[in-house]
Formats: structure tokens, sequence, C-alpha cells
């Protein structure tokens, strides 16, 4: 079962599918959030075309950040390295084996958010959230107006509420992610393509529709 949606956050999700790659879907979302599909989705199904709002942040070339190189990110991470970026990385154990795969491994979040674009993250806990992002080493001591910071985890409401509130005192985004039971495969693909190609998507005929 879902939970609520909130509306101090816009609404994404990280899912699991067969046939496809999870690093991947990841990936798709990332690419989602930087492109402002989901506002500009929503906008033209209101009947408006305000295609100067979601021109959104172009990704490649960009420094990706990822924090807590744990079970899900560090996959992510090395997905991402794969596919072409250039990315960082902090985690407080070792980082041989991002360091290994190609990453750049920071010393701390407050590092990561200078030195990327875009920040991932993927912690254990509501209080390593904290830490991470209002801690002495957090993101809160650097991060720019306009940054992203793209949170996978899993929640409860007033935690979320309360990383967005510090965050827009920078003017930067916190975005929320969690798991919904399941979403096709089609649709998964349907999401990367129109992310980095949405012209040439539309014009396949793929559907994003559920």
């Amino acid at each position: 079962r879902r939970p609520p949606r909130s509306t101090l956050f816009p609404y994404t999700t990280l899912f699991r599918s067969r046939g496809f790659k999870w690093q991947l879907a990841v990936l798709a979302l990332m690419l989602a959030v930087a492109r402002k599909v989901a506002a500009a989705d929503a906008s033209l199904r209101r009947g408006e075309w305000k295609r100067a709002q979601f021109t959104g942040l172009e990704l490649r070339g960009r420094t990706l950040g990822i924090i807590g190189l744990g079970k899900i990110a560090m996959p992510i991470a090395l997905q991402l390295i794969r596919s072409g970026y250039a990315v960082t990385g902090y985690r407080r154990s070792s980082m041989a084996e991002f360091a290994a795969a190609g990453g750049t491994p920071l010393s701390s979040p407050a590092e990561v958010a200078v030195k990327s674009d875009f920040i991932v993250s993927c912690l254990p806990s509501p209080d390593a959230l904290d830490d991470v992002i209002a801690g002495p080493g957090g993101v809160m001591n650097t991060i720019r107006p306009g940054q992203i910071f793209l949170e996978l985890g899993t929640y409860p409401l007033a935690v979320k509420e309360r990383q967005r509130a510090r965050l827009a005192e920078k003017n930067a985004t916190f975005i929320d992610s969690h798991r919904p039971p399941s979403i096709s495969s089609s649709r998964i693909r349907a999401a990367y393509h129109f992310s980095v190609n949405p012209r040439q998507t539309l014009a396949s005929g793929e559907s994003l529709k559920e």
C-alpha cells in the first residue's frame, strides 16, 4: 500500500522490475528529476505550454554525488560510472571498491555538495540523514542554490519535511523517493528513454501511462 502523498514534495518513485536493471531505473528517476519531467507533464495536462520553465538540468557532463555507498547506493554509483558519468562519493567506511571502479572518494557530505552538481543519498536511518544534512560535515554547510538532493530511503513524513525545510533555507531542493509495489518494465524503459530523448520517445509511441 502506498503512503499518503505529501503536498510538500515532488512525488517520485524507485522501483525494481524483471528484465530491467533497477540501477537504470534509478538513473531514469535522476534524469526525470533533473529535467523536471513530472512538473512539465502536470503543466501540459493542465493545457499549458511553459517550455522555458521546464528546461531543467542536463546531467551529461556534470558530476553526480552519492552519499552512503552501501548495498543500494554502491550499485547505483557503479552503474553511473559505467554509463560515463563523473561520480563523487562518501561513506564512513572503506571506499576502496568505489575508487577502484573510477569514483572519486571524498571526506564528507559537505565536500560532496561542493564537488557535485546533483546529489543522491541512501542512508540507514533518520539520524544518519540528519547528520548528512545538518551535521558538522553536512551538506547544509556547502550546498548551492538550485542544487537537487535526492533521497532514496524510506522515512516518516516528519523526517522528510525537516530536511525539505532545511534545504529550502539554502534555496536547494530535497526530493523524496520510495518504492511502490510494482511497475512494468515497459513503463520503466519508456521513462528512461523519455528522460534522455523526449522527442524520439514520443515519436516511437512508447507510453508513460499506467
